[in-house]
């Protein structure tokens, strides 16, 4: 049995570090022919591990509490018995699954695993990759995966597994469309009363339709920061390649919906929260969202059976899951401010 009242990670990478390199269980490593090792790593090693952890801490923003569950070690099989644990406010996570092992397959390890997490806030995880900058999303989510893949060696199985992971939630901010509009945004509101002024007091209607699309993208960009939405839902696919395919993302709030689907592509020994991001995302606008687009000539005329209307182009962000990227959306505003 393995209890502990706090267990630091960091404490415990320190301490692996320290056992001398090249012990093995009895038997393993011993060649099987052509098809590869005899046995398992753990082969001669039988048993049942128990956890009551009562806290682990990862980073000071991420900790876990209540880890309880179990690990049986068997001859072809390391089994994952059901292992919950608390996370956060409310959070529940739970993992299950194993580890087998076939001596007769060129790739003799095979893993299979179940995770489920609920009213898990990714919050404090996202921080804790990129401290310098506010989630691109936040609340309380729900997630599933299934997880597969063969591989020849224990330690590859991390990069072999493939699976679908579906998430989503009920209710949260979205971050991910801020768009830098410094150099209009010196103006802001109050230029664009200015203009106004001027627009009226001489007639001119360049300079009153240029102080309302000013006011416009300055309401707009405000609310594009921080988007409370409804719901979110997405499915991503783990491919072979380690590539991440999105699938049937969904964000709603009452005046944005956002519709489409992407992938993040798998760079070897980079982070998956700095990896290539790439989104496709039809944009529909309705109430407030609707009527600044309209001002800026960004929205189509058609409006559908709930109210929204589509933007002109399809939304494209880039960058990477810690700094979504809006160029495209930029150019767009840009342009829509200059008329052209």
């Amino acid at each position: 049995q393995l209890t502990s009242r706090s267990l630091h990670v960091q404490d415990v990478q320190v301490l692996a570090a320290l056992v001398p390199g090249g012990t093995t269980s009895p038997g393993a490593g011993t060649s099987g022919g052509p098809s590869g090792p005899a046995g398992p790593v753990w082969q001669g090693y039988t048993g049942r591990l128990a956890l009551d952890l009562k806290r682990v801490v990862y980073s000071p923003t991420v900790v876990v509490h209540q880890v309880v569950g179990s690990v049986r070690l068997g001859p072809s099989a390391l089994v994952v018995e059901e292992i919950s644990a608390a996370l956060g406010e409310g959070g529940m996570v739970k993992l299950g699954g194993q580890v087998s092992f076939d001596g007769a397959h060129l790739a003799p390890y095979a893993l299979t695993a179940d995770l489920a997490v609920n009213g898990f806030d990714p919050g404090p995880l996202l921080r804790a990759f990129n401290p310098t900058a506010a989630p691109p999303v936040e609340g309380k989510f729900d997630l599933t995966t299934r997880l597969a893949g063969r591989s020849s060696s224990l330690g590859g199985l991390a990069d072999a597994a493939s699976g679908g992971l579906n998430l989503s939630s009920r209710g949260g901010t979205l971050r991910a469309l801020s768009v830098d509009l410094t150099e209009y945004a010196r103006a802001g509101t109050r230029l664009a009363s200015v203009a106004g002024l001027i627009g009226i007091a001489t007639g001119d209607q360049r300079v009153l339709r240029y102080s309302e699309r000013l006011k416009a993208a300055s309401e707009l960009t405000t609310d594009l920061s921080a988007v409370t939405f409804d719901q979110l839902t997405v499915q991503v696919e783990r491919t072979p390649e380690n590539h991440y395919v999105i699938k049937d993302l969904a964000v709603i709030s009452p005046t944005l919906r956002l519709l489409g689907s992407g992938v993040i592509e798998h760079q070897p020994g980079v982070s998956v929260w700095s990896q290539p991001l790439s989104l496709n995302l039809q944009l529909g606008a309705r109430d407030r969202l609707a009527g600044q687009l309209r001002t800026l000539k960004l929205l189509a005329e058609q409006t559908d059976a709930l109210g929204y209307s589509p933007l002109v182009e399809n939304l494209v962000l880039d960058g990477s899951l810690e700094n979504i990227g809006t160029n495209r959306f930029r150019e767009l505003l840009v342009q829509a401010l200059n008329g052209t």
